[in-house]
């Protein structure tokens, strides 16, 4: 049972959940360069950067210095057929496209450092997680 369920419709309609959407949350799941992954509930409204972020918060990394480095790369695991989704775009966006090519369970969303940093000195003083991030992802 949702923890939604209880809520009754108002004369505006049913109330929202704070995606602003009625349509159930689903929870995707964000593959980091070590081999763990992060569980995200998001709905279809839910764009690419704020998975994004909630995934790199949780790593301890700062969303707004560093937001901008990270990006999530689909990955078809049977093709090995790759896409760079856009920041902009939503996760319902997203499944309409690639669901429609593959199955869902097929499709693996990669955490991943695109924007190589110009100095990594720097990048070490400011942002250590996302340092040691970029090391695991090009070592491993």
């Amino acid at each position: 049972m949702s923890r939604y369920s209880n809520k009754k419709n108002t004369a505006n309609g049913p109330n929202r959940s704070s995606t602003g959407s009625d349509i159930a949350r689903s929870t995707l799941k964000v593959f980091l360069s070590n081999g763990d992954s992060r569980s995200v509930k998001c709905g279809e409204a839910t764009d690419i950067k704020g998975i994004v972020h909630l995934v790199i918060g949780s790593l301890g990394a700062d969303p707004i210095t560093t937001g901008d480095y990270y990006g999530i790369k689909l990955e078809h695991v049977n093709t090995n057929e790759c896409f760079w989704l856009n920041s902009k775009i939503t996760i319902g966006e997203v499944r309409g496209k690639h669901e429609a090519l593959y199955p869902a369970d097929e499709w693996k969303y990669q955490l991943r450092v695109r924007y190589f940093p110009k100095d990594l000195k720097e990048l070490y003083t400011r942002d250590k997680v996302t340092f040691f991030y970029l090391y695991d992802q090009e070592i491993l």
